[in-house]
């Protein structure tokens, strides 16, 4: 059995009109309660991440606006951690990952 399941949101655990349908959902749900850890990983803003992570009620690790920041679970706020990347940083790491990504 798998013990980790990590997706990305548009296009693959939401619709292409950003909705979520009930057997994506029930899916999801269905590892979880089976001890399987979800990962929620997209370019996407934390809010609005959080959001469809209480839609589907499930204890996800969010990583979100691309990669700049990593929260854990459970999802309070005593547990989130927030990696910031500094403006140095995103700016020397953006090429080398359009060059290693093709981007």
């Amino acid at each position: 059995m798998y013990s980790v399941t990590a997706t990305d949101l548009d296009g693959t655990l939401l619709h292409s009109n950003h909705t979520l349908d009930h057997f994506t959902a029930d899916t999801i749900r269905m590892l979880a309660a089976r001890g399987v850890h979800i990962i929620i990983a997209t370019g996407r803003h934390y809010r609005d991440v959080a959001g469809i992570r209480d839609l589907l009620g499930v204890d996800a690790y969010l990583i979100t606006s691309n990669g700049a920041r990593a929260c854990m679970r459970p999802a309070t706020t005593a547990s989130t951690r927030a990696i910031s990347i500094p403006p140095w940083c995103a700016g020397w790491c953006s090429p080398i990952w359009r060059a290693t990504t093709g981007a």
